[in-house]
């Protein structure tokens, strides 16, 4: 668990935001009281020290490949919905992932969902269920180079697995 002066710290910040929050409201204490207790003792118990170290250089050569393939994918559903017959051939893939790190696990799942045409129905430990909206694209090597750039980010957390 953290200092205390760390802990006070966070109560007088919590506290700060929920007066902003509440305009200086005195009645609003009654129910933002409680709440900036829970919440200053849940921030400080969170410990930081199982938090990843990134790497910036791979967050910054991480962002133009999501924008690009966001766009990318955001012109071929745009494409599909204004095409009449609407050539979509949806699927759910399976993806075995080799990332270790709960982290880094999160944040693939979560750049895949934001790309347009793909959303992460289920995740069971290393298996994703990915659903497409259109499967002629060869998904498994997009999503292992997405893989391999996730994995740059949180510093290479490889899990030795059988794929």
């Amino acid at each position: 668990m953290r200092s205390t002066p760390y802990a006070v710290r966070i109560f007088f910040i919590v506290a700060g935001f929920w007066w902003l929050l509440s305009g200086g409201d005195l009645s609003s204490w009654l129910v933002g009281g409680p709440a900036v207790i829970l919440a200053g003792f849940a921030i400080s118990r969170l410990s930081l020290a199982d938090a990843p170290t990134l790497s910036w250089w791979a967050i910054a050569r991480l962002v133009p490949y999501f924008i690009r393939e966001s766009l990318r994918g955001g012109l071929r559903v745009g494409l599909c919905i204004l095409t009449p017959n609407m050539p979509l051939n949806p699927e759910r893939f399976i993806f075995t992932t080799r990332l270790s790190s709960p982290q880094a696990r999160v944040f693939f799942l979560t750049c895949i969902n934001l790309l347009p045409g793909t959303l992460v129905a289920c995740l069971d430990n290393a298996r994703l269920t990915v659903h497409v909206l259109d499967n002629a694209a060869d998904l498994a090597s997009e999503l292992s180079l997405l893989e391999d750039k996730v994995a740059r980010v949180f510093g290479g957390p490889w899990q030795e697995q059988a794929i």
